[in-house]
């Protein structure tokens, strides 16, 4: 309710309770149907999952890497294995590692179910050599909160200064990879669609920060549209902006002090 006030502060107290409680009815209809994700059959997945592949296509005729950013929308597990039946390239997600060992196999036998290859966040690059040369499609999403604020982009974003993570970009600089924005959403209860958005043909070509200033953008417009599928339960606003994080300020048609708090 704390993010829905920062973000909404327009609606009234009824609208966010309204959000809210679609927001826990979302919850609840992915915590089952990630377990379905089990044991759901290819042309079942397939026949839940439409998907508007104008974004990846254009990014495939640039015939390098490309990397797509998704955001943590509802249901997040099964648009990774609906991805991982259409994609022309070898799949790869990045993961973060559980310390439970029985749930690090759990998870790793339902995302690698329609072969994606999973690739560990703690251990990113010794991981990602052997993919990085040959066209593949790397997928991740960095619209959670950064660990430190002047390690992060900072932005204007729901009208508060927000920091973002610059590892997402940083990597697609490196490889000039192509970059498709995907938003992920429900069409009707347990069905849904992806659509992908196409951004640039070499990452390389943007000016530092613009890539995640862009891709911040997209979040905020898709969430608006539909708020109750966005992941409201992470603290997003945790870091505070400070004064010494100026030189790291890239919204350059909005001040730091907007809005802020």
């Amino acid at each position: 309710m704390a993010n829905l006030l920062l973000a909404f502060p327009e609606k009234s107290e009824t609208e966010r309770n309204a959000i809210a409680a679609k927001f826990y009815q979302h919850l609840c209809d992915t915590f089952i149907e990630t377990i379905k994700l089990l044991s759901i059959s290819g042309k079942e997945l397939k026949r839940r999952f439409e998907v508007n592949e104008v974004g990846l296509e254009a990014a495939y005729a640039a015939n390098k890497v490309v990397y797509v950013y998704g955001m943590h929308n509802f249901n997040w597990e099964l648009a990774q294995q609906g991805i991982s039946q259409i994609a022309r390239y070898p799949y790869v997600a990045i993961y973060m590692p559980l310390s439970n060992a029985i749930m690090e196999r759990l998870i790793k036998k339902l995302r690698g179910r329609f072969g994606s290859i999973l690739i560990p966040a703690t251990d990113f690059k010794t991981h990602y050599l052997k993919y990085n040369k040959d066209p593949h499609i790397l997928i991740s999403g960095f619209d959670q909160s950064p660990g430190t604020g002047d390690k992060a982009y900072w932005m204007q974003f729901f009208n508060h200064p927000t920091g973002f993570v610059k590892g997402g970009e940083k990597g697609a600089r490196i490889n000039r990879a192509a970059v498709v924005f995907l938003h992920f959403y429900p069409i009707r209860r347990g069905y849904y669609k992806l659509d992908t958005h196409f951004v640039t043909a070499d990452a390389r070509s943007l000016e530092d920060g613009a890539l995640t200033l862009q891709y911040a953008r997209y979040i905020e417009t898709c969430v608006r549209r539909q708020p109750a599928n966005y992941l409201w339960s992470h603290r997003r606003w945790k870091l505070s902006w400070k004064p010494e994080y100026k030189e790291l300020w890239i919204d350059k048609n909005a001040l730091p002090d907007e809005g802020g708090k």
